[in-house]
């Protein structure tokens, strides 16, 4: 009975926050359809997160967005409450970047230790020579990875972060860390961690893809407007609560790329 209550509370939500927008309400509802095949319980909550997703045009459960459930301790009833924690996945992030139209290339590449991988000195961009063995690649282990994008205006950044350097930054950053995706399917995880550091610091980000960064890892409190700046105040950051002041490591992150030889590469084996 209880069940059935907060699954007219959602449909109920979502209904009152889409009209005269179908598109959105598909989406919710398909959005909404995903996580109770996936066994999350119906709630306002899970309404509100489905809508936010769907205002970025985004799936959930494919590798686009995920909600991530998580219990935690209530200061003012000192009671555990799950809540749910928004994830933009690699591809979101990706498709979004395409979509504001300032991206000719774009994406993330892992290097392995039989790469070449140099800086480039008058630039300060990394580059790399991928191995063309098939064999040796095959065998060859993963030291990190290489975000890379050019704007249409012909500007290249890029971004190298190792293996360790990102696990540690998911360990400090990431409550999933230790379970969910990030223990399932790392290599998107680390993907997603380069390319949205990258663009975070050095990209051009439209409305949706700045809303995006936002509420990435967050818990949001009331629903995400179609092409409206989130306003911060209403969402929760349960994994780095001061997200306006990057820490020394994630600025560290940003100047990485000195870290890598200019001519040669310590990995060759």
């Amino acid at each position: 009975m209880e069940n059935n209550i907060q699954k007219i509370s959602a449909t109920n939500i979502i209904n009152g926050s889409t009209k005269g927008n179908e598109d959105l309400k598909k989406l919710a509802f398909a959005n909404l359809n995903v996580c109770l095949n996936k066994g999350m319980e119906a709630s306002p909550e899970l309404a509100r997160n489905c809508l936010s997703i769907s205002a970025l045009k985004l799936n959930i459960g494919t590798d686009e967005a995920y909600l991530v459930p998580f219990k935690t301790k209530n200061k003012a009833t000192n009671q555990y409450e799950e809540k749910l924690q928004i994830q933009i996945g690699y591809k979101g992030i990706l498709q979004l970047a395409y979509r504001s139209g300032q991206y000719k290339e774009l994406g993330v590449s892992p290097v392995k230790s039989c790469d070449s991988v140099k800086r480039n000195g008058f630039t300060g961009q990394i580059e790399v020579l991928f191995e063309t063995n098939y064999l040796r690649s095959t065998k060859a282990k993963i030291m990190g990875y290489l975000g890379y994008f050019k704007l249409n205006t012909g500007l290249v950044q890029t971004l190298f972060m190792s293996c360790d350097e990102i696990k540690a930054h998911a360990s400090k950053y990431s409550k999933t860390y230790k379970f969910g995706v990030w223990n399932t399917n790392f290599d998107v995880m680390a993907q997603k961690t380069v390319i949205k550091l990258l663009i975070n610091r050095k990209g051009v980000k439209s409305v949706e893809l700045i809303n995006a960064l936002k509420i990435d890892q967050a818990v949001v409190n009331e629903t995400i407007q179609p092409n409206k700046l989130v306003n911060e105040t209403v969402l929760d950051y349960v994994d780095n609560p001061r997200r306006d002041l990057p820490s020394k490591e994630e600025k560290q992150l940003v100047v990485e790329v000195d870290k890598v030889e200019q001519t040669t590469n310590d990995w060759n084996v």
